[in-house]
């Protein structure tokens, strides 16, 4: 025998699901990039509606929505600008070096680049952990240390 739905249901199923339709075509015009994150944006979007009701009334639900899902998406935005897969040597020139500068500071850019990378290479693996959690990850030197139960100074170091 099922139970009747609950009140967070019904209010779901009233104020929250009739805006999917222009929230997609919203996030698919604002945020283009992100369109293979679109399911995951909204489905989070609406789990933080859900918990947020529970935390109390909201008097606008549409709008709180596509807030939520603005911030979300911002998230994910910064998220990649912090995260590349592509090598740096792999990068268009156009990513790396502003297309009107002249070449020779192109040439010794790139150069620089290729040199940084091989030294990054050539670390011992636990240098070029840190190296890599400090300037990939953006962490400080104390979370390292915490991170991979070293001391601080032995991180700087």
């Amino acid at each position: 025998m099922d139970s009747p739905p609950s009140d967070q249901t019904q209010w779901f199923a009233r104020e929250g699901v009739p805006h999917e339709p222009a929230l997609r075509a919203w996030l698919g015009r604002h945020h283009p990039a992100l369109q293979e994150e679109l399911a995951d944006i909204v489905q989070e979007s609406y789990l933080r509606l859900l918990r947020a009701r529970s935390a109390g009334p909201i008097h606008c639900p549409r709008t709180y929505l596509f807030g939520i899902a603005r911030h979300v998406a911002l998230g994910i935005h910064r998220e990649k600008r912090k995260i590349s897969f592509t090598p740096v040597n792999e990068l268009p020139e156009a990513d790396t070096i502003e297309s009107n500068g002249n070449v020779v500071a192109m040439v010794t850019h790139n150069q620089e680049l290729a040199l940084t990378a091989e030294a990054i290479r050539q670390l011992p693996d636990r240098c070029r952990e840190i190296v890599t959690l400090h300037t990939v990850e953006d962490l400080s030197y104390r979370q390292i240390a915490d991170r991979l139960g070293l001391a601080e100074v032995t991180v700087r170091v």
